[in-house]
């Protein structure tokens, strides 16, 4: 009998599942059918076909030799349902749609019994006759490990009591056997999956028969059989009409079956034709007119992947007959958002099962669903592995992880080890120096090889898991923590390397959102930047985790994130959200800047050039007084520009709302024209910690009379009294910054933030401007620091993972914050978490910076005290209106500084190193030197050299600046215009009469230092740094050593422009006079060579960054074959497949087609990295 519910104790009972009369929704289904509303085809359901009688003739047609399905079904089954098996975890429970007999589904089964697994088998039919026969078939005690009970109703039923039934202990396996799903239209079987796959979690699973016979006349032969028994079978659907008209509408002698095979719709046709006029009640059906019963869809490999994609749903195997024209298919739901409060994300501090198999999905999604044929044996990245060998590294760091904890054996094969461990990583500025990797193989194994790989791993991850050992021994639940962490960051990882390849993949069963309504919307909605005062407060950084066994239950923490140390934080101001695209448009357009953040595209029509570097996902967090409106964007601009997604580029003017992602320099530069700066790690922290202390309390208006910083910009270096104009000033209720680390409070509630997936694309900023915008929510972004990764007190490389960060530790990467949209909650909401990102041209700058100002110190008279004060400080010339271009801007809070008497300066000279006595500018130039004398007895070279570290702290933001335009010139000016600052004049004369406060010394050596450079130029053809890359091509491909004349010449140049009057060659000279308290010469010019070493290293390294940017550009396309090459020639790419360089001309039209940015946003590429560090 029936249940309404569950199945009793009898393993034969049959539940009720139907929510309304099938005969009476049926009737109702017919009739809209036979008079569609939109006077479309008339047609009949399906379902009328699958009455009792209807069903037992089906069977009858199964048992046909001409009906090829079911012996290519059964062979298939045969072969592969011990595979089957093994791919459902134990304890399941498996719902066949549409059932019929157990004759096929025995098969499978019988193999999970053999294997001992105990699964529950639920049997869905219409037919509660047809079921109760069924089941009462399987004799008593067939099956020990394998529960049978029936669902009696449709598939609308059986998908609304999987939503009541949802169980997220118990995976649900959806089975659809025979080709039913081939009975619906293409679109109506990518609708009726996806409604599955939306109900399914990531534990769940389908396996889905399909026909791939492509033979017209044996699909022919197997719907139209010599007996008639498919004629039968159609013919009994009138009867059944009849019976739920409840007469005989449809007399059997009016009315033919006609069926044919249609080679264009790649599918077998039945129809019912009219012999005569036929009226039913008031429907007139005209003799000849047909009425459309079914279409038997046959699937081609691309119309089963289009299937999938359009469903939802990502492939994992295949189990087909010996033939190969038929397919059980096993199925997966693509990969759905993740959640986003704390105690759902991050329950435990090792991850659940439910963790890795929304993780695990993800993962899928994007490698199998969003990854074109083809795509996995290249290199989007043309300095990293192929895209196949993500693959296999995720399992393989995983085995090697757990293998450590368990002290048991690697997962076969164990070569995998060898080849999949670590990735290859190189410097950027040198790609044959690379840190330890694994051996890269001739040939990567088969895909399916590692796929099956990666599902031995799942299994064994699963294992600790459940078994409870995952929890009970802590080195396990760590190795797992960590290798889940790891495949987060490489899942961001394969994203961006995936967004850059010329096949772009939408995510599956996603539809392409509206931009240009979110566009119309966001424009309505955005309101001003507003400034927030952040007050002084300690914060918590990092967090208590030793790595041992014993201790009580903690979360976990990657070595960068230990030990935790409070920090105290001074008061300064930060904007509410970060720059958005069309605020950084302007920007552009303001400074007649051509080069374009990497995650934007120029459109077939434009000839701008393009930036090749890219951040990924990490940007700044302020914007100018601009509004962000296209009323002051160019059109022709807008027209040109793109923003690349994995929906395909969009037009610039849909996402000048969203945030830019660009690179730690081009936000810089930004910064700068926009009187600000990036924050510090220290003061991000700050931010995120009062924005999430401020959602509690109210906000209430403040006086503006100090602002020392913003998020992401410094308003004139900190001086600025008042806000600039325009600028709102809000004060936000003041709260502590201390914060207890406990599982509580470590992790932040990430409602309304754009991470996890709960989109595919950055979101719009600029509606939130009106409030402070705290930790992951960016619009689905990172954030960008301005602290360099250096080790720090307590540091302790993790003994899992000793290289996570230590291999960083060479002053080249940025600290980067919080989360994009693709990253996991349990990464974007941990207070503690932080990666790195390399931003190299700043640090090798404020390195030269320190050596300038150590120099600039020597001379002493002129230089000033490194204590701020917003007037002239008390070591500066009153009447000089030359001041230093290393005079430094304030930094600290102002409301510490006092008044110094003539003591108090000379103290403070002495602790900060100075060669002379810091004295007011009263004192006679005799009265100095006597006073530098006595302070030079005094004190010694090591007492310097051993406050040196005071210099390093007094260097600005100004400074550093200022070292970038001199060596690097234009890339670092506001005007935008190409050169060298060496050679931005028309004449040399003007770079030395420019700077006032030169020596006069310096025009001593002028003529000769024109000389040299001038034979440098007319040798090369070019000038300044373009020159030095030319020549030594010229002379690497002339087997030549480089020559170091031209670096040496142009140092010089550099060395003069910098106030330094000391150079290298037979005309130095020391730039001491009697005015001046020198240093000893030995230790001046140690100091002055190890800056001509800096600043030649920077060059070089400046060359290799521009070389390595070319090769990303161009060199992949060259990469891949000379079909794609041409393919991009024929679509107007002007590119030189010999050489990879643009060419001039009619030629030099881009296309949108070219090198697709990074998104991930932890890899930036413009001057700084390949993409984030392999975290295995």
């Amino acid at each position: 009998m029936a249940t309404s519910s569950g199945f009793s104790q009898s393993p034969f009972d049959v539940i009720d599942i139907r929510r309304e009369d099938l005969d009476g929704s049926l009737l109702k289904l017919m009739l809209k059918c036979l008079e569609p509303d939109d006077n479309g085809p008339r047609t009949l359901p399906t379902l009328i076909l699958y009455d009792e009688a209807g069903l037992k003739l089906f069977e009858e047609i199964t048992f046909l030799d001409e009906y090829y399905l079911t012996n290519a079904e059964i062979q298939a089954l045969e072969t592969h349902a011990r595979g089957i098996a093994q791919h459902l975890p134990e304890g399941s429970r498996l719902v066949e749609l549409g059932s019929g007999n157990l004759r096929k589904v025995d098969i499978l089964l019988s193999a999970f019994e053999e294997s001992k697994k105990a699964i529950e088998y639920f049997a869905l039919d219409l037919s509660l006759p047809e079921l109760r026969r069924t089941l009462s078939a399987i004799p008593a005690g067939t099956y020990h490990y394998v529960r049978c009970a029936g669902l009696h109703g449709t598939y609308d039923d059986g998908l609304a009591w999987l939503k009541r039934t949802k169980d997220a202990a118990k995976a649900t396996c959806v089975l659809s056997l025979g080709s039913s799903i081939g009975n619906f239209s293409r679109s109506d079987a990518a609708e009726f999956l996806h409604r599955f796959a939306e109900v399914l979690g990531p534990q769940d699973s389908l396996l889905i028969g399909l026909d791939s016979c492509q033979d017209g006349d044996q699909i022919f032969r197997a719907y139209n059989d010599s007996k008639g028994v498919t004629q039968a079978f159609y013919r009994n659907g009138l009867t059944h009409a009849n019976r739920l008209l409840g007469y005989e509408g449809f007399k059997q002698n009016e009315w033919d079956v006609v069926g044919r095979y249609d080679e264009q719709l790649q599918g077998h046709e039945a129809h019912y034709r009219a012999l005569v006029d036929v009226s039913i009640d008031s429907l007139y059906i005209p003799a000849g007119s047909k009425i459309h019963l079914e279409t038997a869809y046959k699937y081609s490999r691309g119309q089963m992947t289009d299937l999938w994609h359009a469903s939802g749903l990502i492939h994992q195997a295949a189990f087909g007959n010996q033939k190969g024209d038929y397919n059980i298919h096993l199925l997966s739901p693509a990969a759905k958002p993740y959640p986003t409060k704390p105690e759902d994300y991050v329950a435990r501090p090792v991850p659940s099962l439910k963790d890795w198999q929304g993780l695990w999905a993800a993962w899928d999604t994007v490698t199998r669903g969003m990854t074109a044929t083809g795509e996995l044996l290249t290199k989007p990245i043309k300095l990293r592995n192929d895209l196949i060998f993500y693959l296999g590294h995720i399992p393989s760091f995983c085995d090697i992880q757990i293998t450590k904890a368990t002290g048991r054996k690697h997962t076969e094969p164990v070569a995998y080890a060898a080849i999949f461990e670590r990735g290859v990583d190189p410097d950027v500025e040198n790609p044959e120096l690379c840190h330890k990797h694994s051996h890269i193989p001739d040939t990567w194994p088969p895909l399916l090889d590692i796929i099956q790989y990666q599902d031995r791993v799942r299994n064994r991850v699963t294992s600790l898991i459940t078994s409870g050992e995952a929890d009970s021994n802590r080195n396990v639940g760590r190795s797992l923590w960590l290798a889940f962490e790891h495949e987060v960051m490489h899942l961001e990882t394969y994203l961006y390397m995936l967004l850059q390849s010329s096949n772009i993949v939408p995510p599956p069963g996603s539809t392409t959102p509206d931009f240009e309504g979110l566009h119309t919307a966001s424009e309505t909605n955005a309101v001003p930047n507003q400034w927030f005062r952040i007050p002084k407060q300690e914060v918590r950084i990092g967090l208590q985790d030793p790595e041992n066994d014993s201790g009580p239950e903690r979360y976990f923490g990657w070595d960068n994130e230990k030990p935790p140390r409070n920090v105290v934080v001074g008061e300064f101001e930060a904007q509410g959200r970060p720059i958005s695209n069309g605020e950084y448009a302007r920007y552009l357009q303001a400074t007649n800047k051509t080069a374009i953040p990497a995650s934007w595209a120029i459109t077939e029509s434009s000839n701008k050039c393009m930036n090749g570097s890219v951040n990924g996902k990490i940007l700044n967090d302020v914007t100018s007084s601009n509004q962000n409106g296209t009323d002051d964007l160019g059109q022709k601009f807008l027209k040109d520009i793109s923003v690349r997604t994995f929906y395909g580029p969009i037009p610039l003017q849909y996402a000048l709302h969203w945030p830019v992602m660009a690179s730690y320099d081009e936000l810089a530069a930004y910064a700068k024209w926009s009187d600000g700066r990036i924050p510090t790690l220290e003061e991000a922290r700050s931010i995120y910690s009062y924005a999430e202390a401020s959602k509690k309390g109210q906000e209430e208006e403040v006086s503006s009379s100090l602002i020392s910083a913003v998020n992401g910009h410094l308003s004139n270096d900190g001086v600025e009294e008042t806000p600039p104009q325009g600028r709102g000033l809000t004060r936000l209720p003041e709260q502590s910054g201390k914060q207890d680390i406990n599982g509580q409070n470590i992790f932040i509630d990430l409602t309304g933030c754009n991470v996890g997936f709960q989109n595919w694309t950055p979101t719009a900023v600029t509606p939130h401007g009106n409030r402070l915008c705290g930790q992951s929510d960016f619009g689905g972004v990172w954030e960008w620091t301005s602290s360099v990764l250096q080790k720090w007190d307590g540091f302790e490389p993790q003994k899992t993972y000793p290289e996570y960060t230590a291999d960083f530790f060479d002053g080249k990467h940025n600290i980067v914050l919080g989360g994009s949209w693709a990253t996991h909650p349990r990464i974007a909401g941990r207070k503690t978490f932080c990666i790195t990102n390399e931003a190299s041209h700043y640090q090798r700058h404020l390195t030269i910076a320190k050596l300038v100002n150590q120099l600039h110190s020597f001379g002493g008279g002129d230089q000033r005290t490194h204590v701020r004060k917003k007037k002239k400080s008390v070591g500066q010339n009153n009447g000089d209106e030359n001041q230093s271009m290393y005079d430094d801007q304030s930094t600290h809070d102002e409301s510490t500084i006092t008044d110094l008497s003539s003591n108090d300066l000379r103290t403070l000279g002495e602790a900060l190193g100075y060669s002379s006595d810091i004295n007011e500018r009263s004192q006679s130039p005799s009265e100095r030197r006597a006073s530098r004398k006595t302070m030079k007895d005094k004190k010694n070279q090591e007492k310097a050299f051993k406050n040196q570290q005071k210099f390093d702290s007094s260097v600005t933001q100004a400074q550093i600046d200022r070292v970038a335009r001199v060596i690097h010139g234009a890339q670092y000016n506001v005007d935008g215009k190409g050169g060298h600052p060496r050679t931005e004049t028309n004449d040399d004369g003007d770079i030395f009469n420019r700077d006032d406060t030169f020596n006069p010394a310096i025009k001593e050596h002028m003529s000769w230092l024109q000389r040299q450079v001038k034979v440098s130029r007319t040798r090369n053809g070019k000038r300044g740094a373009d020159a030095l890359r030319i020549q030594q091509d010229k002379d690497a491909q002339n087997g030549l050593p480089v020559q170091k004349q031209d670096i040496e010449e142009l140092v010089s140049g550099i060395l003069v422009q910098l106030g330094i009057h000391s150079h290298k060659g037979p005309h130095a000279r020391s730039t001491h006079t009697d005015s001046l308290a020198p240093r000893s010469k030995k230790q001046t010019v140690s100091v002055v060579l190890q800056l001509r070493k800096e600043i030649a290293a920077d060059i070089e390294k400046s060359e290799n960054e521009a070389r390595a940017r070319q090769q990303r550009m161009e060199g992949y396309w060259r990469y891949v074959n000379e079909t794609v090459t041409d393919r991009l020639a024929n679509n107007a790419q002007s590119v030189d497949r010999a050489t990879g360089m643009r060419l001039k001309g009619d030629a030099g039209r881009g296309t949108s087609a070219q090198r697709l940015e990074k998104l991930d946003h932890r890899e930036d590429m413009d001057g700084q990295d390949e993409g984030p560090e392999e975290t295995g």
